[in-house]
């Protein structure tokens, strides 16, 4: 089986892993400074009953909802597979720059496929296991895919596969 036929494996580009390891980082730093914070929030009650201190209680929600996302980039990241694209790609999968086109030829793009949970829509970068990963995952140049959309599915034909710049992943 190729990196590109399973979409259940958690592969990214080298750049996604990196950003991957980024916000476990920040998340980290985050929950430290909540944390930090803790004995001044407890001060700041009008109440030594702890639950009558609103920034006591906040401070707690913040420090346990960062404790789980830090949880869960964790495993994430555990999880993470670092695949090379191939130089010339013949089926879309990881790090490949894919140009789309509406079967009607009313609209066409140009997106490039990033890992697993790594998209970033400004630069175009879509990730594996979102809905339009997921459909043209594995797909040939000239196949005609359906993406599910807010508006109702939607077919894309497969113009074009590349492998992405690195400054694009």
């Amino acid at each position: 089986m190729s990196n590109f036929e399973s979409t259940t494996r958690r592969t990214t580009t080298r750049a996604g892993y990196e950003r991957a390891l980024a916000r476990l980082n920040e998340a980290r730093l985050r929950y430290l400074a909540v944390c930090s914070s803790n004995e001044e929030a407890a001060g700041a009650g009008d109440s030594s009953v702890w639950h009558d201190n609103f920034a006591y209680e906040e401070n707690q929600r913040q420090m346990h909802a960062l404790a789980a996302r830090i949880r869960e980039l964790a495993s994430v990241l555990a999880a993470l597979e670092v695949v090379e694209t191939p130089r010339a790609p013949t089926v879309v999968g990881v790090g490949c720059a894919v140009r789309l086109a509406d079967p009607e030829g009313d609209a066409e793009r140009r997106i490039v496929l990033g890992g697993w949970d790594d998209s970033d829509p400004e630069v175009g970068r879509v990730a594996i296991n979102s809905p339009l990963g997921q459909s043209i995952m594995g797909a040939s140049v000239g196949e005609t895919r359906t993406c599910p959309s807010p508006r109702g599915p939607q077919e894309w034909e497969i113009v074009a596969i590349e492998r992405a710049a690195e400054d694009e992943l």
